[in-house]
């Protein structure tokens, strides 16, 4: 149901599988989930392993061309899992903000959600690297945050990060992860409601 004092809005959705579901159905989907709670007009782009560079070069396709009123950006996890570099995907993530920015239109980048390393060697697959793309992805966070603090950032951050981390520990990671990478049912309804409360507040 829409919120009373809420305006419906266009907004889309533009990232990797975070954003599409994976392994759920979209149904089920945190991205879903928030158009029901807020009764806005919500466009799902989100497409399994991508990296931040292909998210990129369809943009302007799969984003801006619906001239929303803004778009939600989530990328990094599939960057890092490939050892790319943390800073190439902080400037993908910058132009495509300004691309947005270019166009009137409001860009949201979704910082990155935390990783559980010890389940994701078990239910994902063997990465010896997992430690450090868990570092990196709380220093992309970061990173965000700090950029949306900037007097001359003309953006909005919201910290999933920082959210869904403070969900679960250790002990009840597989509450919460999927696979260690992925949330679980339980995690995208959390994160639909989490999403719900920053858009009542203007920020999405």
């Amino acid at each position: 149901m829409t919120h009373k004092n809420q305006l419906k809005r266009k907004i889309v959705f533009i990232g990797d599988s975070i954003i599409n579901g994976f392994p759920l159905k979209r149904s089920l989907c945190f991205v879903s989930l928030f158009r029901g709670l807020t009764g806005h007009e919500v466009i799902n782009k989100g497409e399994n392993g991508e990296t931040s560079a292909v998210i990129l070069a369809r943009f302007e396709e799969d984003a801006l061309a619906h001239k929303p009123h803004s778009i939600a950006i989530h990328a990094g996890g599939n960057d890092l899992f490939l050892g790319h570099n943390i800073s190439r995907v902080f400037d993908n993530l910058i132009i495509m903000a300004e691309l947005a920015l270019q166009h009137d239109i409001r860009p949201v980048l979704l910082t990155p959600l935390p990783i559980d390393p010890d389940l994701a060697v078990k239910r994902w697959a063997p990465n010896e690297h997992y430690p450090e793309m868990a570092s990196n992805l709380t220093l992309l966070s970061n990173s965000l945050i700090n950029l949306s603090k900037s007097t001359e950032a003309d953006l909005s951050v919201i910290d999933l990060n920082n959210f869904y981390a403070a969900l679960f520990t250790p002990e009840t990671a597989e509450t919460w992860l999927s696979d260690g990478l992925h949330p679980t049912e339980r995690g995208h309804a959390a994160l639909a409601e989490y999403l719900a409360k920053q858009a009542r507040a203007g920020l999405l």
